[in-house]
């Protein structure tokens, strides 16, 4: 079985002085470990609404068959 990693990280705007806003999206990077080293396979950006951990399995469903998703 594949292990599959992912983060998400929330997009801000940040106006200076201590003051950022939200901008209602996020990045999802999703990493394989490969010979003890994290490998990028792609980035998602979605909106805060949507499932991170669906929207990451759903990717990883179109090309591979027996994997694990861990979110760190």
């Amino acid at each position: 079985m594949r292990k599959f990693y992912y983060v998400v990280d929330i997009e801000v705007d940040d106006y200076g002085d201590d003051v950022l806003e939200c901008t209602g999206s996020k990045l999802v990077t999703i990493y394989e470990i490969i010979d003890n080293e994290p490998k990028q396979l792609t980035l998602l950006g979605l909106s805060l609404e949507d499932d991170s951990e669906q929207e990451v399995q759903d990717y990883l469903y179109n090309k591979y068959e027996n994997f694990e998703v861990i979110r760190l």
